[in-house]
């Protein structure tokens, strides 16, 4: 692989359109081929859309006009559609109004208070539990309500907690369960119907998070440390582990599953070190998926102790921001990537 570019003081990055949005630590424009976003706005994206919100004004990005345009000036947070990128919520930052948006235009105005975790065709997902670090109970509520009764309500078993985001594949939610705090900790995966709350799956052992491969509706994670390693695949339609296996990779330092993503049938993942040994530093991987296996680890050129973050993939190139805020981009060198 090849590094074609290092763009220091990058504090956030998207890559949408094939435009880079890159915010930055301070208000020097440093290049002048990317979309600059000021030191004191907040950088948000969907799959198709890219919005940055300031002093509670929201705006979203016009890809033909190459600009930003208003759309809010009472914004405190937005809530996306998980299958409709033309839906979403737009949270007030003086009340508990919600105004329902479809093509960036406000179809329905809500009250509520309720911790909307997704929102999807005509529900709202609500997480609810004794704390925030504690929720263990999930309710649907139709849209076109007063949000006062639920359609249904699952809780968790005792001691089992929500662990991560809720995903959803197809109609079936995708629940990671954790039993115990997070330095000692087990995980379980529930899948629940959407419609009815009912559970259909559970699944056992499992890795802390998972990452949805949307060409083939699979689950995917990779953990690896000096004494653990396993990377398994999960169909969370038949609610089974189909596959679970060790990676082959030479003195992985910590390979979390939370920091992955899935592009071009591989996924990509970062290899954090926090060792003492001088000569290594962190590294960024990837595992070919149509075999399985090790595609390629390559150590950056960084600082000793200096993380990685989560990369992200468009366009044939890959991007790693690191933290010393330097965003390092690299694309295919023969048959390296």
């Amino acid at each position: 692989m090849m590094t074609i570019r290092i763009i220091k003081n990058v504090n956030r990055f998207v890559i949408k359109n094939k435009n880079l949005f890159i915010k930055l630590n301070n208000n020097i424009i440093i290049e002048n081929d990317f979309i600059f976003i000021e030191q004191d706005y907040d950088l948000l994206e969907t799959k198709n859309q890219v919005f940055r919100i300031k002093n509670s004004v929201l705006e979203v990005f016009n890809f033909q006009q190459k600009q930003f345009q208003f759309l809010s000036d009472r914004c405190s947070d937005i809530l996306f559609s998980s299958t409709n990128e033309s839906e979403l919520l737009l949270f007030h930052d003086d009340s508990n109004q919600i105004d329902v948006l479809s093509n960036l235009s406000v179809v329905k105005r809500i009250k509520s208070d309720l911790n909307i975790s997704l929102f999807i065709n005509d529900k709202l997902l609500v997480t609810e539990g004794v704390s925030y670090s504690k929720l263990n109970t999930l309710k649907s509520f139709p849209l076109n309500s007063d949000l006062k009764s639920s359609l249904w309500s699952y809780i968790l078993p005792l001691n089992q907690s929500i662990a991560n985001n809720l995903d959803i594949v197809n109609n079936v939610i995708i629940i990671s369960s954790q039993i115990g705090d997070i330095l000692d900790s087990n995980y379980l995966l529930y899948g629940i119907d959407i419609n009815t709350g009912k559970k259909l799956w559970v699944i056992e052992n499992t890795l802390p998070d998972y990452t949805l491969n949307e060409d083939n509706g699979l689950l995917y994670s990779f953990v690896a440390n000096s004494s653990f390693n396993s990377f398994e695949i999960i169909d969370p339609i038949l609610g089974k582990k189909i596959l679970e296996k060790t990676i082959e990779i030479e003195k992985p330092k910590i390979i979390s599953s939370h920091l992955h993503c899935i592009a071009d049938n591989k996924l990509f993942f970062v290899d954090n070190d926090m060792s003492p040994d001088k000569d290594t530093r962190s590294r960024i991987g990837a595992i070919d998926l149509s075999t399985n296996t090790l595609d390629f680890i390559y150590q950056l050129d960084v600082d000793k102790g200096i993380l990685l973050n989560k990369p992200k993939y468009a366009d044939g190139k890959l991007y790693v921001l690191d933290s010393a805020n330097t965003l390092h981009v690299f694309e295919k060198e023969d048959e390296s990537i």
